[in-house]
């Protein structure tokens, strides 16, 4: 059987994404995802028959396709080609619209309020979903957050409360007392959203009260995560600010809690504490990774929770600040593990662990560099850096680093690539080139040009070589 790669290359991607069986559909919508999120030219007729079909699932596949896209770094493009379309004016349309807006709440404000724009003239009360979508996309934008407010007014009691629902763990400390004051008026029964006021009443008052500290700290515990979410936000605007109240320490109590937003909300405060105020000696570091290597041996760490520690290990070490063989050892065990968890499917955190590896390389513990190195070479043969976002870039980087820092030879570096993607065997061709004094010529390339592996690899050479010619 053909590969989903091949068959997309000579049949239409929308007939191969919503035809076939239903065990098959996830990987046949990453297929897609890849497809389009490296080839321009199929991008529109995907994105057009999202919004066209009338059928419920193809619209589904179609869906699923477009979020694998956004997941895997397509936020840019299908932002770009969505406002040049319009939506039918279905129910199955809109509906699928307004969950593929979702994908979009982590993306930046401009990407959001470009889609919001195109959006608007579809939010009506009439489909109160798309008040809902239209919020996550204009949540920090303070003339659009008041047209969410305003529509909030025609919705019936149960809209009301899920709209604010999903509000309350995104809105900024701006936008909290016109919320609150909007559920007064409105009398809406959301207690976990009115307890916000709560939250924002002891982070006000932590500057100065030793009390609202602990208080802030045990609304971490709250039984709503809605609460717990936003005492989160704001010991996390305590630590970027720098307010000296807040201590690493004071962080240690989420290291093992029952929640993972908890412990992912908690390590995102001491990530900004390390890599802003430069307390990489805290012993609390140590003390979160060793905590997250245990809980390995019960495979409890989620995807969100590896991604933090992956950012945490690297605050730590750059700059070669963190130096504790202790602490280093946590993070090799940490990266081992990570490494060896990785799916070829699932390489979001990718990014992540390219940083902290090309970081490594440069720092002045030479055994902590040459162990984190090898996990990062074996990282390569499982991870395919066109699923990454900016993940060749990345990748340069680090190899470049590794060569800078004399871990490893050129042509010890070929040793090791033959088994890698023809995305990743592409970047290890602009290494050789920009580091081979012969360049272009470079025998390494010769090589490489000997080797069984996709055809994209070897033109990537006689591309580079025909450039040179003509020089």
């Amino acid at each position: 059987m053909a590969s989903p790669d091949a068959q997309i290359q000579g049949d239409d991607p929308v007939i191969f994404l919503v035809d076939g069986e239903k065990n098959s559909e996830v990987l046949r919508a990453k297929a897609v995802a890849r497809a389009i999120n490296e080839r321009t030219e199929l991008r529109t007729v995907v994105v057009r028959n999202f919004l066209d079909t009338a059928n419920s699932g193809a619209s589904y596949r179609l869906l699923r396709c477009l979020q694998e896209s956004v997941k895997y770094g397509g936020a840019g493009w299908l932002s770009d080609v969505l406002v040049t379309l319009a939506v039918p004016d279905s129910a199955t349309s809109i509906g699928q619209v307004c969950a593929l807006m979702k994908m979009f709440a982590e993306e930046g404000p401009e990407l959001r309020y470009s889609l919001a724009g195109w959006f608007a003239p579809y939010v009506t009360v009439d489909r109160w979903k798309t008040v809902d979508a239209y919020a996550g996309l204009v949540y920090d934008d303070s003339i659009r957050f008041q047209l969410v407010l305003d529509y909030l007014v025609a919705l019936d009691d149960g809209q009301q409360k899920q709209v604010i629902d999903n509000l309350a763990h995104k809105v900024g400390s701006t936008q909290v007392d016109r919320l609150n004051q909007t559920i007064a008026e409105l009398k809406v029964e959301a207690s976990p959203s009115v307890s916000v006021r709560q939250v924002r009443l002891a982070a006000n008052a932590a500057e100065t009260d030793n009390n609202a500290r602990h208080e802030l700290l045990d609304l971490v515990d709250a039984r709503s995560s809605k609460v717990s979410l936003q005492a989160l936000h704001h010991i996390q605007k305590a630590a970027y600010s720098g307010h000296e109240w807040l201590s690493p320490e004071m962080l240690n109590r989420f290291s093992d809690h029952r929640y993972t937003s908890s412990r992912v909300g908690a390590l995102k405060a001491l990530i900004i504490m390390v890599r802003n105020q430069g307390k990489s000696d805290s012993p609390a570091v140590r003390m979160w990774l060793s905590t997250a290597n245990m809980r390995l041996i019960n495979n409890t760490i989620t995807l969100a929770e590896r991604l933090a520690l992956l950012e945490l290990s690297h605050a730590y070490i750059r700059n070669g600040i963190g130096k504790s063989t202790d602490t280093l050892a946590e993070i090799i065990f940490f990266v081992k593990d990570t490494v060896s968890a990785i799916s070829t499917t699932e390489v979001r955190y990718g990014r992540a662990l390219l940083a902290l590896v090309k970081t490594g390389a440069m720092h002045p513990d030479r055994e902590f560099g040459e162990l984190i190195t090898g996990h990062g070479l074996t990282a390569l043969e499982k991870i395919d850096t066109s699923f990454v976002k900016d993940g060749r870039s990345f990748m340069q980087e680090m190899l470049v680093k590794m060569l800078d820092y004399e871990y490893l030879r050129l042509d010890a570096l070929l040793n090791r690539a033959q088994n890698w993607t023809a995305a990743n065997l592409t970047v290890l061709v602009d290494v050789v080139i920009s580091r081979d004094a012969a360049r272009e010529n470079s025998l390494l390339l010769d090589e490489i040009l000997t080797w069984d592996i996709d055809a994209s690899v070897h033109q990537a050479v006689w591309k580079h070589r025909l450039q040179d010619s003509q020089k």
